[in-house]
């Protein structure tokens, strides 16, 4: 909330979040009256080492705007 709040006419948020939050921050930042953008993938070269599971080797980086124009 204070981030939006916070954030000029032509500002932009970037939010680098885990995937199972995407959904529900765009949800969020929408109702805060921020504007979704784009996704960028942080591609890593390496996973987390887990014995039983496969593991992401990318974070989610998203991109809203204030104004739906910029």
């Amino acid at each position: 909330n204070e981030a939006a709040r916070l954030l000029s006419d032509q500002g932009s948020l970037m939010m680098m979040l885990p995937f199972p939050h995407l959904a529900s921050a765009i949800v969020e930042c929408h109702d805060l009256g921020l504007h979704y953008r784009n996704v960028i993938i942080w591609h890593e070269t390496f996973g987390s080492y887990t014995e039983a599971n496969l593991t992401s080797c990318y974070r989610p980086i998203l991109y809203f705007t204030k104004s739906p124009t910029n």
